[in-house]
């Protein structure tokens, strides 16, 4: 997969690997697991690593876009996104953020990519993933 800053959803076929379907992502986009399967969604979490993201817990959610409509229970931890090759491939990741003054790590998430539903990135916010 391969991530570029702005534009459309697009599709290649890749002649190389018989002819692999290799997406182009382009902010902003939408991806569901659903729809675009976990191999897309384990993708972007890859592109993701080391980025500011949002991990997003909720109760209720929009199968189909990942955007949500009310105000039902959600919960929200923004970091850098770690992970790794590695620890990509058994599917786990997790979010530290760092208190510099008191030198202590005062928010936290851990969570495994097939919890992620949806993840959603525009030009403006970090990205969004959601967990359920």
């Amino acid at each position: 997969m391969v991530r570029v800053p702005r534009g459309t959803v697009t599709s290649f076929f890749n002649n190389l690997e018989k002819s692999e379907m290799t997406k182009v992502i382009s902010v902003p986009y939408v991806l569901n697991k659903n729809h675009d399967g976990q191999d897309v969604i384990d993708e972007a979490l890859g592109e993701l690593i080391g980025e500011i993201v949002c991990v997003c817990y909720t109760t209720t959610r929009n199968e189909k876009t990942g955007e949500r409509d009310n105000f039902d229970t959600q919960i929200s931890v923004q970091g850098h996104l770690e992970g790794s090759k590695k620890t990509g491939r058994s599917g786990r990741y997790r979010i530290f953020k760092y208190d510099p003054v008191n030198s202590s790590v005062d928010t936290f998430c851990y969570f495994y990519n097939h919890s992620v539903w949806s993840i959603k990135e525009d030009s403006s916010t970090p990205a969004i993933v959601f967990i359920a």
